[in-house]
């Protein structure tokens, strides 16, 4: 069992879909301030900006706070699957879209 089994197998059902929301938010932000990143260090290096290495530095933190999230999406996914609970919150999902409680 890793680390990640061991700290979710104590969070019941609910409590771990409001985790995967919560990383799958944070994920979503992580990839938005990514492409910002890339944008602003391509735009610095057409301009010939002295200041390209700092936000290439901007570019590397970003990704690597991309694959953190990224990974807690996964590692939450890969648990819920195991569980069972996948299907679950998928039924769950598909009544919610079709406008019952």
């Amino acid at each position: 069992m890793s680390a990640i089994d061991f700290e979710l197998i104590q969070f019941p059902p609910h409590r771990l879909a409001e985790q995967l929301t919560k990383s799958a938010a944070d994920y979503a932000r992580c990839r938005l301030a990514l492409e910002q990143a890339v944008a602003a260090h391509q735009e610095a290096r057409t301009l010939g900006s002295q200041n390209a290495g700092a936000l290439a530095d901007a570019v590397d933190g970003a990704a690597e706070a991309v694959g953190a999230a990224q990974e807690r999406v996964a590692d939450l996914v890969a648990h819920l699957n195991g569980r069972g609970s996948l299907e679950c919150l998928a039924e769950l999902l598909k009544l919610e879209m079709s406008g019952r409680p």
